[in-house]
């Protein structure tokens, strides 16, 4: 799901989420030298998932006919 490119390094995603299935993410990100001995260094990141209308409306009828008075209440 995740992939990282470098030259800034970036984070960026392979997929979509679906916040109905996981509205957030703990991800540990390490980072590594090549040196001899290796060293490296590790952070956590904190990802929320915002939710978008994924879910077309569905409707019984391909038209609906209605009369509305012009002098009806609001709320009506």
């Amino acid at each position: 799901m995740v992939g990282i490119a470098a030259d800034p390094p970036q984070l960026r995603l392979t997929g979509s989420l679906d916040r109905e299935r996981n509205s957030s993410y703990e991800l540990t990100l390490v980072a590594m030298d090549g040196g001899r001995p290796p060293r490296s260094a590790e952070m956590s990141v904190h990802v929320n998932v915002d939710d978008v209308n994924d879910h077309r409306p569905v409707f019984n009828h391909a038209e609906y006919i209605v009369e509305v008075p012009e002098d009806i209440a609001i709320g009506m």
